[in-house]
């Protein structure tokens, strides 16, 4: 790999044409020079298309006029079907594939394993790759086995990075496995300057040349084809008279303006060209008029002098009689541009304009309008000849019609080459059929599908014709099935573009009809009898009919790789046997893989999805390297598996792997990239991780911003996924919003009733109930609810259920719940529901978590006692529903208090069953469980029922302690409900100890004066009371009074008194000042029962004082009558 490098206009063109023309480089070349317009600044993002060009110039140039031993090999031509039913070629596996040359380090690559007569007939050819400016493409033109000449006009960095050899390369033997040097062709010397003047202007080597001359070195002159431009003007040409360089020198300025010497190089550039146009008037009178009308052609694209002809005199009749025997005229022309370095000679007599003329004219033609309307005119009738159609490769003649349509200023251009077949004579069948071909080939590349339909359809009537006379006639056996094959071509061609236009049908019985063919004139196992195979699976899914698809998809792979259609024998890529298969076919082998992989992933196998996009994956990386995006379409796929089978960890890792390949091959802002980047996301989030997610999430919708418009459906769904991410980060506000911008894009690009709007609605639900929001949640909910149902109705018959359905039925139900007691019994039916519809669907877990519900509901009921929440609580219970609970209920409601035991165990079971039984799932239901028991235990509480319900709160704390850690919340939580059954059961000592654990794990995580700590110590305190121990119960109660109290004080200090009483925002209430001042009078009576009246009476003193400053001192209610007895 070899490059030019410098910048526009140093002379890269002309001296990459001067190497190429010599014949020692032509010899050595044996099979071929390729010149591959890369067209700068831009190509990593197309470089399929490019390979795909390349493709087709290889097969054109080296594979169809090679050497008669790689002709002979009856290589098909890349499959270009213009975006229809099926993938285009991939140009580099079609390149290394065709060449018998494998992926860089594989064996064939590097000669081991080779024999002298392989290497013998390995093909010797030339890419000549123009103007390349991303490193990205010398990489791919690196891994296709051949020599490559590239000019760039890139910096030192991109030089650095593909062009300098590191230690201990090889020489550069050929197979694209070296960077050999790269000349750089930068600003010339003073020197180098002179003698380019010298020559361009005719002068003698020794000639001195005049000041204005070497004036030009200080205007940014100092480029070679620039200086060469001025040189060969007519009016310094052959002269050193000062006033005639001053001339030339003026009318550069005087086209760009005053400042010269400020000017940039790009200005100076442009002003030497415009006034290089008039002095090509003076040395032809129509060297200026071909120059301009080569802007009606594509850049890069190389013509003949009867191309140039038909720009000059068009088509006119007579004026194209008088001019073409005479092409004299023409040459002088061309000679002219030639001399003048806007043109330059290509093998076989063909010409090409240089680069910067090309962009430059194509800039100004619209200045000369009349100009502009003449070329386009005959340019169009020329291009539109059977000659010309045939005298540039198919892609060539699509970029022509592309270059005339955005010159064109008509609403709608003619449609080409229409007239011209309307005007051949058809009688000679042959001619007209490979022209008419030809056609539909353009059409369907340049994506007019309908144009292609009719040429293909009339293909087909007259090839069927042709079959008919032969038939008639007698014709022999070779010509009949050589004719049949044309038609069998003809019709799969037909196919695909029937496909394209949506017309499944036609496409089936195309695809039929050439399959039949292919299959007995060539056998079932003939790579073109597969591609039929492949073609009709296409029809199958679009006609909805995933088991045909399959079938046809196993019938083809079986074409290629020999195992059966269940998938056993035959071989596999990358160690297998795909070797047997050959390199042309290895790229539909691993799409045929991925497609089967995607069939049984929607069919819900998992396992067998998994395998079949490995195979595909090794069959791609066998055939086009491990950095191909196909493989990285097959690791994203591969991601798509893990996930569905809850291994998150194994998909993200796959999700990376394919995000690092297509960020390389693609681009950053590539809308495949925000794909992964987006499954990536959810990873993240489903791991726990909703920073990493959401900031996943961010980068996705910028690309998809950018890359698909602000209305598109994918930005929706990221919109809503950023929905959920703020909605976790408690930013309630921001959550809604997000939601409500993606269901407006929803509702307007999907319809009301889209099963997205669905999902959208229900979030915004889930939002609006963890904002109180209750009124909006049940809409939400209720809307997201009857989409479901229709949805699923139409999918299936009037009362189809789904998961989702139950999804949203379960939430409704929380929202319902949560109004109230009036409402219990609506959610209860609601609940209902959501359980019918997870018991038939076996989705155990979640009817575990309605159970819960339903248990609440029953709980609410029988006592009025509970709380609910939703599936999306974010809580260590994993979301499973079930409410807060509350103390232990009374005895009233024993039916209900039997029914929410009943729901209870059943989802214990369930729980227990699929999760085991140290889940913390399970010990959220035992939770639930011990205080069902405990509440429905007799007044006494010793019965068996209590002692089952300690059980519980006992199992449901050692598992909450080992899996969520001794200080979590909901070990508190467990330790305070334990310690009041415990108490209520007669077991004050045990209950003590409870509540000591519970104040020491709340003042290590929450602090010594937290609301919770002095709430606890209440509580610890009446229960050391309870056994007696009334100085250590009256020491926690004072400890209890305490916390508030300091911060009480505190905040008078900081807040002023005033203040405070007028409503300030103190996080105390006095409802804990006087439950504990209850307990302290409850204290008191026992003290004076027990003869202690002096501690009584501080304890009655003390209790009236918190009274007075809680009640005021003319309260009534709860007045202290048993201070009498103390007195």
């Amino acid at each position: 790999m070899v490059g030019l490098a410098g910048p526009t206009g140093c002379g890269k063109s002309t001296v990459t044409s001067l190497v190429v023309a010599r014949e020692d480089v032509r010899a050595h070349f044996r099979d071929g020079i390729v010149w591959l317009p890369v067209r700068g600044k831009g190509a990593e993002h197309r470089l399929p298309d490019l390979m795909l060009l390349l493709a087709n110039m290889v097969y054109e140039t080296v594979l169809k006029s090679g050497e008669a031993s790689w002709s002979s090999k009856k290589l098909r031509p890349p499959r270009t079907p213009g975006g229809v039913a099926c993938d285009r070629e991939n140009g580099a596996a079609y390149i290394r594939g065709a060449l018998g040359i494998t992926r860089p380090g594989g064996e064939e690559g590097d000669g081991g394993g080779e024999s002298h007569e392989q290497r013998r007939w390995r093909p010797r050819y030339l890419i000549v790759a123009d103007d390349v400016y991303e490193p990205e493409v010398l990489e791919e033109l690196q891994g296709i086995g051949a020599w490559v000449l590239y000019t760039t006009t890139r910096s030192a960095s991109f030089i650095r990075r593909n062009g300098e050899r590191s230690e201990g390369d090889g020489d550069g033997d050929g197979d694209g496995g070296d960077h050999a040097d790269v000349l750089r062709l930068d600003n010339i010397s003073d020197a180098e300057g002179e003698t380019v003047l010298r020559r361009a202007s005719g002068l003698d080597p020794e000639a001195e040349l005049p000041q204005p001359a070497l004036d030009l070195f200080k205007s940014y002159g100092s480029v070679v084809m620039d200086l060469a431009y001025i040189g060969r003007w007519g009016v310094v040409h052959g002269t050193t008279d000062v006033k005639a360089w001053e001339v030339a020198l003026n009318s550069v300025f005087l086209e760009g303006g005053e400042g010269g010497q400020e000017w940039t190089r790009r200005r100076w550039h442009t002003a030497v060209l415009f006034a290089g146009m008039a002095d090509l008037a003076r040395l032809n009178d129509k060297a200026k008029d071909l120059y301009l009308s080569l802007a009606v052609l594509p850049k890069g694209l190389s013509f003949t002098p009867a191309d140039a002809a038909a720009l000059l005199f068009g088509g006119d009749t007579k004026a194209a009689k008088a001019a073409t025997p005479d092409l004299g005229a023409v040459m002088e022309v061309l000679g002219v541009l030639e001399q003048c370095s806007v043109l330059f000679l290509e093998e076989g007599g063909r010409y090409c304009m240089h680069g910067s003329h090309a962009d430059f004219v194509r800039e100004l033609i619209s200045c000369f309008p009349l100009s502009r309307k003449r070329a386009l005119g005959r340019w169009r009738e020329h291009a539109s000849t059977p000659a010309a159609l045939f005298a540039w490769p198919v892609e060539d003649s699509v970029r022509i019609q592309w270059a005339l349509s955005s010159l064109d200023d008509a609403v709608e251009p003619p449609p080409p080459y229409d007239a011209m077949l309307d005007g051949m004579d058809q009688s000679d069948a042959d001619t007209f059929s490979a022209v008419l071909e030809r056609v539909a080939q353009v059409q369907a590349l340049a994506g007019n599908l309908e144009g292609a339909h009719a040429k293909y359809t009339r293909l087909v009537v007259v090839t069927e014709s042709r079959l008919e006379r032969e038939a008639a006639g007698g014709g022999d056996s070779i010509s009949q099935a050589g004719a049949e094959l044309l038609l069998a071509d003809r019709l799969h061609n037909l196919g695909m573009i029937a496909g394209g236009l949506g017309s499944t049908e036609e496409a089936f019985a195309c695809h039929g009809r050439a399959r039949s063919i292919r299959e007995e004139r060539l056998g079932a196992s003939h790579p073109d009898a597969a591609h039929s195979l492949q073609a009709l699976a296409a029809c199958a899914a679009a006609a909805g009919k995933p088991q045909d698809e399959e079938w046809y998809l196993r019938r083809a792979l079986s074409s290629w790789t020999g195992e059966g259609e269940d998938g056993e024998g035959g071989g596999d890529g990358g160690g297998g046997d795909g070797g047997s298969v050959d390199l042309l076919d290895r790229w539909d082998v691993a799409r045929t893989l991925h497609t089967l992989g995607g069939n049984s992933l929607k069919a819900g196998r998992t396992g067998e999805a998994t395998e079949l996009f490995r195979r595909a994956l090794r069959w791609w990386e066998d055939a086009l390297g491990q950095g191909c995006t196909n493989a990285a379409r097959a690791l994203h796929s591969l991601g798509v598996c893990a996930y569905d089978a809850g291994e998150v960890g194994e998909a993200a890792e796959f999700y990376r792997r394919a995000l690092k390949v297509r960020v390389e091959r693609l681009g950053p802002r590539h809308p495949d990239v925000a794909v992964t980047m987006h499954s990536l996301g959810v990873c993240e989030w489903k791991a726990g991780r909703p920073d990493e997610a959401e900031v996943l999430y961010q980068q996705t919708l910028s690309i998809r911003v950018e890359a698909l418009g602000v209305e598109h459906p994918h930005v929706a769904r990221t919109l809503h996924s950023l929905g959920g991410c703020a909605r976790h980060a408690g930013r309630d506000g921001d959550a809604m919003a997000l939601y409500q911008r993606a269901l407006d894009i929803q509702e307007a690009m999907l319809g009301p009733c889209h099963p997205e709007v669905a999902a959208t609605l229900h979030e915004m639900g889930v939002s609006a109930f963890g904002a109180g929001r209750m009124e909006q949640a049940e809409s939400h909910f209720r809307r997201a609810l009857s989409i479901k149902e229709l949805t699923a109705g139409a999918a299936g018959s009037p009362g189809t259920f789904t998961l989702d359905m139950a999804y949203t039925l379960h939430d409704l139900g929380g929202v319902i719940f949560a109004f109230g007691d009036s409402r219990v019994a609506e959610a209860e039916e609601v609940f209902q529901r959501a359980l019918e519809i997870r018991e038939s669907l076996e989705a155990s877990l979640d009817a575990a978590s309605t159970l819960q519900c339903l248990a609440e509901c029953a709980r609410a009921r029988g006592s009025g006692d509970g709380g609910l929440v939703s599936d999306n609580r974010s809580s260590s219970d994993g979301g499973r529903g079930g409410g807060s609970g509350g103390s232990a209920a009374s005895q009233e409601g024993g039916v209900r208090q039997r029914l929410e035991e009943g729901f209870l165990r059943r989802a214990l079971a369930i729980q227990e069953k699929e999760l085991g039984r140290d889940h913390v799932y399970v010990a959220y239901t035992l939770f639930q469980l011990g205080r069902c028991l405990c509440s429905a235990a007799p007044a006494a509480g010793n019965g068996p029922k209590t002692e089952e319900g300690l059980a519980a709160f006992a199992r449901s704390l050692e598992v909450r302690e080992r899996e969520l850690g001794r200080n979590h919340e909901d070990v508190l939580r467990t330790l305070h409900y334990l310690a009041a059954c415990v108490s209520a059961a007669g077991r004050v000592g045990e209950a003590a100890e409870y509540y000591r654990r519970a104040v020491a794990t709340e003042e290590l995580t929450l602090g010594a004066e937290h609301p919770s700590v002095a709430r606890s110590l209440h509580l610890f305190g009446a229960c050391v009371l309870k056994a007696g121990r009334i100085d250590e119960g009256i020491e926690l109660l004072r400890r209890a009074l305490a916390i508030p109290e300091k911060q009480e004080q505190e905040q008078e200090q900081e807040e002023g008194v005033e203040e405070k009483k007028a409503g300030g925002n103190s996080s105390w209430s006095g409802d804990h000042h006087l439950d504990v001042a209850l307990t302290m009078q409850q204290v008191a009576v026992c003290a004076a029962d027990a003869g202690r009246t002096e501690d009584a009476d501080a304890l009655f003193r003390e209790v009236l004082a918190i009274e007075e400053r809680k009640l005021g001192a003319d309260h009534l209610e709860n007045p202290p009558q048993t201070w009498g007895r103390a007195n």
